[in-house]
């Protein structure tokens, strides 16, 4: 799955009314640290039995119960549907907890695609990635900044104020090119943080990082190749930048 990119086409399929086709990825999502993992064997056609490694949360299709459900409430016996709409049975179940890097997408429309059992495609759902509705995102940093006191700043523009003259891994944070006003911060403000939504290959991760001093679950995206980056709460509210 690291391997696919965004802009990429997969298959993907609506199980309900049973609609396959080509989708587009929009984004590539990250996680980092302890993942509760589930190793999930398989028995294919061809009498063989593979092994799909999803996160606890991400969901399959199960037929049976015509329902969406997450891996880690999968049980040995149910099927799983394939690309051909036919179905391979769970034989066995494995959790484990693992510190490190897993790999989600987010998919336009259909939200599901296809991961490999060996060389048998298995459907999955992308539900549990950390996406956001970008416009509310965007509109949260225009919002006046409680902090400033004289009511002229902008939330993006305020923290892009802050951020003035720090390097980053690929420069340094912008800074208005005429007057350096609220005004100037706030419109700078807006145009970074509108890039780093939008940008192609911006990187979308759940995070566990400090909003307002207080550690709690972020969605953070940043900008490809390590750039700089925008916090998220978990309802998409903007929070700050990040270097």
């Amino acid at each position: 799955m690291e391997d696919v990119q965004v802009g990429d086409r997969v298959l993907a399929t609506d199980p309900e009314t049973g609609e396959t086709r080509a989708e587009t990825v929009t984004a590539e999502i990250l996680g980092n640290g302890e993942k509760l993992l589930v190793d999930v064997t398989v028995e294919t056609d061809d009498g063989n039995r593979e092994v799909i490694t999803a996160t606890g949360g991400h969901p399959f299709w199960v037929p049976e119960l015509d329902a969406w459900t997450d891996a880690e409430e999968l049980q040995p016996g149910q099927w799983l549907r394939t690309s051909a709409g036919t179905h391979v049975q769970i034989t066995a179940l494995t959790h484990r907890t693992n510190t490190g890097t897993v790999h989600n997408l987010t998919v336009n429309n259909l939200h599901t695609y296809y991961v490999l059992a060996g060389a048998t495609p298995v459907l999955v759902h992308n539900s549990n990635c950390p996406t956001m509705d970008l416009d509310f995102a965007s509109g949260s940093g225009r919002k006046l900044d409680p902090k400033d006191k004289r009511g002229e700043f902008e939330m993006a523009g305020n923290a892009l104020a802050k951020h003035a003259g720090r390097k980053t891994n690929t420069g340094q944070w912008p800074i208005p090119s005429g007057k350096k006003n609220p005004a100037a911060w706030n419109a700078l403000g807006r145009d970074v943080l509108d890039d780093i939504l939008t940008r192609p290959g911006s990187v979308t991760t759940r995070e566990y990082g400090r909003i307002g001093g207080v550690w709690q679950d972020t969605i953070d995206v940043r900008l490809p190749n390590g750039g700089i980056g925008a916090r998220f709460s978990v309802s998409g509210t903007f929070s700050g930048f990040l270097d």
